[in-house]
């Protein structure tokens, strides 16, 4: 394939060609709907045995990463990825804000398996410093995620500085992982790594946005077309590639059809070709006859009515709905990013918005005169974090444990880590410790050195911070 030309894709749905008697019924009036979709890329890769390498203590860490972007595309405007994965244990995606392999970059680091195959993280490192400051990281119980000889799905989501990761090929189901980063970047580069002397196999997809993307809608037959740098040529005949009937004639990019009648039932191939490739589709048109109406009510194409976006606050129930007029009385179907979800009616509902709530949902109606679509951004509000039981200053023995709470509020509820400033050394890392699942109590096993430990609760809404001294006296 020649670098960055995409070869065409073609994709069309069988058609009922549905003809009233009465007069001005005779014509098939085709509406043309022009929307950006985005290249879909599929790869497979083998990340080698590199031993034990880790991104917080090598600076030049790209250079271990095994780089997807095989098409030279630019990546800067992805926010998903699903792929499988065959690995035993610690299988990695590195997202970097650099597109030429300079690790002085930001980066994220998934980390799918680790720990023995027990745990899994999200991983920020600001720059090649390699100081604790310039580091992140958040961990989540995932046992036996990973399987030796069996691929694995998963899903990764970087929307709105909000990381998620989870289990199967749709994203948004199944959140394993999930973390708000309050200062994002643009993710330019992704690449992979196994650890610990893992082999893995990769099947990865990437859907890229690109430019000149059309989709085009013909009498219920959608018909998508990818055009990158290169233009198309776009022709469309019988499945005999004979001559279209003299009532049928292409223009533009869609076949448009006068005075429908029983002999123009049959197969149309729709032919897309660049210097790329060639792509083939078949159609299918079926034409019926219908009695005359009992009534002589016009037909009228669906219209909708329904706000441009809803703000609701996190774990509330929303309700979405549009008012929809047109006769016959349309069918409504929804979307959700643009796929298509089970749900009827003119109310979607959301029992409890989270996260994965967030986006854009589309109600679709359709009658035999035509579609009409509709999109509704869904925000999320919530609370900044509030730090309502901070930890207390206190004096403890040396060599005893012992335990501190942090207790916050927020919308949604604010993550908690806890870091420590030594009164003697800089950059001292925390004593050694135990902490809940929720980051509310930190155990101080073997408390040694005197300092400050802090107390931060970040949400995608604000952060807040408090500390306490702790004493360190030794048992006499």
């Amino acid at each position: 394939m020649t670098q960055g030309v995409a070869r065409p894709v073609v994709v069309i749905n069988n058609l009922t060609v549905k003809k009233y008697a009465g007069p001005k019924n005779d014509k098939i009036k085709i509406p043309v709907y022009i929307i950006t979709t985005g290249l879909v890329i599929e790869n497979t890769f083998t990340t080698p045995n590199i031993g034990y390498k880790d991104l917080f203590q090598i600076a030049d860490f790209l250079q271990y990463v095994v780089n997807i972007n095989k098409n030279g595309l630019d990546l800067s405007g992805i926010s998903t990825l699903t792929f499988k994965v065959k690995a035993c244990q610690d299988a990695s995606i590195i997202m970097s804000n650099s597109d030429d392999g300079n690790s002085s970059k930001p980066m994220y680091d998934v980390i799918i398996g680790g720990w023995s195959n027990q745990k899994s993280a999200i991983r920020r490192r600001n720059d090649d410093s390699l100081t604790p400051g310039s580091q992140q990281m958040v961990t989540f119980n995932t046992p036996d995620i990973c399987q030796c000889d069996e691929y694995r799905p998963f899903w990764i989501s970087t929307t709105n500085g909000v990381l998620m990761m989870g289990k199967g090929l749709i994203v948004g189901i199944n959140v394993i992982a999930e973390w708000t980063d309050l200062n994002p970047f643009t993710i330019r580069s992704i690449g992979i790594y196994t650890n610990w002397g893992i082999i893995g196999e990769w099947k990865i997809k990437m859907n890229v946005p690109v430019p000149h993307v059309r989709t085009v809608l013909i009498a219920r037959i959608w018909l998508i077309v990818t055009d990158v740098i290169v233009g198309l040529d776009i022709q469309v005949s019988t499945a005999k590639l004979e001559q279209l009937p003299s009532n049928a004639k292409q223009v533009d990019d869609f076949l448009q059809f006068t005075k429908v009648t029983p002999e123009d039932q049959g197969f149309y191939v729709c032919r897309a070709t660049n210097d790329a490739g060639v792509d083939l589709e078949v159609v299918q048109i079926i034409v019926k006859g219908m009695q005359q109406p009992t009534t002589h009510e016009r037909h009228i194409a669906p219209t909708i009515k329904a706000p441009s976006s809803i703000t609701a606050r996190y774990y509330s129930q929303v309700n979405i709905s549009c008012q929809i007029s047109g006769y016959p009385k349309p069918n409504v179907t929804w979307k959700f990013n643009h796929n298509k979800i089970s749900e009827h009616g003119a109310t979607f509902l959301i029992p409890q918005v989270s996260n994965v709530s967030r986006g854009i949902y589309s109600c679709v109606a359709e009658n035999d005169a035509g579609v009409s679509e509709a999109h509704i951004h869904v925000y999320l509000s919530g609370d900044k974090p509030k730090i309502v039981t901070p930890p207390l200053s206190v004096v403890v023995i040396a060599g005893k444990p012992y335990n501190m709470s942090c207790i916050a509020t927020g919308l949604p509820y604010p993550t908690l880590t806890w870091t420590f400033s030594s009164f003697l050394h800089q950059d001292q890392p925390l004593p050694v410790h135990n902490t809940t699942t929720d980051g509310t109590v930190i155990t101080l096993t073997d408390p040694k050195e005197a300092g400050i430990l802090t107390c931060t609760a970040t949400n995608e809404f604000g952060i807040d911070q408090e500390a306490s001294n702790i004493i360190v006296r030794k048992c006499t």
